[in-house]
């Protein structure tokens, strides 16, 4: 009797070792659909689901063209468009607004002076000489940087080894990757596009349209990523959550708990940037254009704060700390494949904002004490002014950050 116990105990654990197994091999061809998990210290962090990427031509009905379409938002948009049957030798000036990914296809017939995967290469640099900074080992690591936005595609090359966590509101779940999220990640901590390359990344996608009818949806989110970083170390804890949205209003749905939550991100010492900011601090940023094919670095390339044009709404906008960063003519990360990339004529404060973040986590690696007041306050005292003429117009670039001051300051004082 002793014997076939024993016989029938090896049996059991034989077939479970062989469910296991299998589970494990029907887990790794619907890993698309699972959760995944890393394992960093004694926390246990989440990628919830790795949303496909995104077909523009299907989704947009981008395809395949004879001519470019109109300016749109002073941009020609051909992101995953076929233009070979296009001939755009004469067309220059246009193709310097166009907004284009690693999906487009080019004709044969190109004006002999554009390149588009260099313009690409000249593009993906943050500028306003940041990646100095990264060769002076100023690169944001260990820090937290949060983001709520769209769906992510979580694999993309410029930002999967930074993603510590991903999660998702029930309503997003069974959409493809957005071209908002890739952006503003890898703006903020993209490998070579990113001002903070070895800050943590830690996102939730949500879904906006949503939120505008009950705010509350988004103190949801903030309140759960701040949950999340009571169970960080305290030396990589999140200091930003950036939310290219602007949901800073007074009434409306859910606008409570959404106050409140904004309350508890500021005591507990986490700054949350959205593009209305403006409306609950005494700081503000704005967004800043270029001359294309500029030197990213050069303070001089910014030309203006295209948004707001009206000189009313940008007096209502400022305060008493204001800065402006890189907003147009961006490479980011591409929501069409891992390793794809696409150019922005316009990226509008939604990628001002996680520059913004990018820059802030740079200042908590030189400074880990530092508070969001301090920087702003700091970044605001050190900024920059550009003036020049384009295009026949003068203009006046204001507030221009300058981050290697505010790392050289910050160094003084440590």
């Amino acid at each position: 009797m002793r014997k076939i116990r024993k016989l029938v105990f090896v049996l059991s654990v034989l077939l479970c070792l062989i469910a296991a197994n299998a589970c494990s091999g029907e887990g790794r061809e619907k890993d698309k659909q699972t959760v995944s998990s890393q394992t960093e210290g004694t926390k246990q962090l989440t990628i919830e689901r790795h949303p496909a990427a995104a077909d523009l031509s299907a989704q947009y009905g981008y395809g395949k063209r004879d001519s470019l379409p109109g300016l749109f938002h002073d941009a020609y948009d051909i992101r995953s468009t076929d233009l070979t049957a296009c001939d755009l030798t004469e067309d220059y000036g246009k193709l310097l607004k166009a907004t284009f990914d690693s999906k487009t296809v080019w004709p044969d017939k190109l004006p002999g002076s554009f390149d588009p995967d260099k313009i690409m290469e000249l593009y993906k640099n943050p500028g306003l000489t940041i990646r100095s900074l990264h060769e002076q080992g100023i690169t944001g690591k260990g820090v937290g940087i949060a983001i709520i936005d769209q769906p992510l595609l979580v694999d993309h090359i410029e930002y999967k080894d930074r993603l510590k966590y991903y999660s998702e509101r029930i309503t997003v779940k069974d959409q493809d990757a957005s071209m908002h999220g890739p952006s503003v990640a890898s703006i903020a901590v993209g490998k070579s596009v990113g001002v903070a390359p070895e800050a943590d990344l830690y996102y939730i996608a949500e879904d906006f349209e949503l939120v505008l009818d009950d705010y509350g949806l988004l103190a949801e989110s903030i309140n759960k990523l701040l949950d999340l970083n009571k169970t960080l170390p305290v030396k990589n804890r999140i200091r930003v959550i950036s939310i290219s949205w602007g949901v800073d209003y007074n009434e409306g749905i859910g606008s409570k708990p959404l106050n409140e939550a904004y309350q508890r991100a500021k005591d507990e010492g986490v700054l949350v940037i959205t593009t209305s900011i403006f409306k609950r601090e005494d700081m503000a940023f704005f967004g800043l254009d270029k001359y294309p094919l500029s030197d990213p670095d050069d303070f001089n390339s910014y030309t203006k704060i295209p948004y707001p044009a009206e000189p009313e709404m940008m007096m209502k906008m400022k305060r008493k700390y204001n800065i402006s960063v890189p907003m147009n003519y961006r490479c980011t990360a591409s929501p069409t494949g891992a390793e794809d990339y696409a150019v922005y004529r316009q990226g509008g404060l939604s990628w001002a904002a996680p520059y913004v973040a990018g820059v802030y986590a740079l200042a908590c690696q030189v400074k880990p004490e530092i508070t969001y007041e301090e920087f702003w306050k700091l970044a605001a005292s050190t900024a920059r002014t550009s003036h020049g003429t384009y295009e026949g117009e003068k203009y006046e670039a204001p507030y221009i950050i300058d981050p290697a001051a505010i790392m050289n300051e910050l160094e003084k004082e440590e």
